[in-house]
């Protein structure tokens, strides 16, 4: 709350990082049944929507293909879309976020591997053909292009690869947001 307070009374834009992600997720959430789990998760993005109703910004689900939550098939699992899941609480965050906020999809280790690129955009165009995507996240952490010094398995991708996919997410139109 200090944090997006401080924000908002400064006119700093405020980013939400995140709604749904499987390794962030109390434990409890395990223990419901799919019902129960559904429910919290609807209940959750509607508070934060309502808390935050000034937020320009937020990933509505962080590391979909490495992280996948316990509830998963309570959102819908994969579905007909094969990403029914993403899809739900990407329209719960449309539902109750105030209109205007940006809602982002977020990944980390896409732009080293075309394949990974590949799917991510099939998942960004599922969400996009339904107007629920609003920009493309994708982490720039350091392991994404270089291994650290004194790695036993060093490695360094090809920035040739690495510009080449991310001209391939810019492509789409949406904005790219590199935390």
């Amino acid at each position: 709350d200090a944090i997006y307070n401080y924000a908002i009374n400064n006119y700093f834009p405020f980013k939400d990082h995140c709604l749904v992600w499987g390794a962030q997720q109390p434990g409890w959430l395990a223990g419901l049944d799919s019902a129960q789990q559904r429910a919290k998760v609807e209940q959750w993005i509607d508070t934060v929507g309502g808390r935050y109703g000034s937020m320009s910004m937020v990933d509505v689900v962080n590391e979909p293909f490495n992280s996948v939550p316990v509830y998963k098939n309570a959102l819908g699992g994969d579905g007909q879309t094969g990403w029914d899941w993403v899809v739900t609480a990407f329209q719960w965050a449309r539902k109750y976020c105030m209109k205007g906020t940006k809602l982002l999809i977020n990944e980390y280790n896409v732009l080293q591997d075309n394949t990974v690129t590949t799917r991510y955009l099939a998942l960004i165009d599922t969400l996009r053909v339904r107007g629920l995507v609003d920009g493309i996240g994708i982490q720039g952490h350091y392991f994404e292009f270089k291994s650290y010094a004194g790695s036993p398995n060093p490695y360094a991708y090809s920035v040739l690869t690495l510009k080449a996919n991310l001209e391939r997410l810019t492509a789409t139109g949406l904005p790219v947001y590199i935390t």
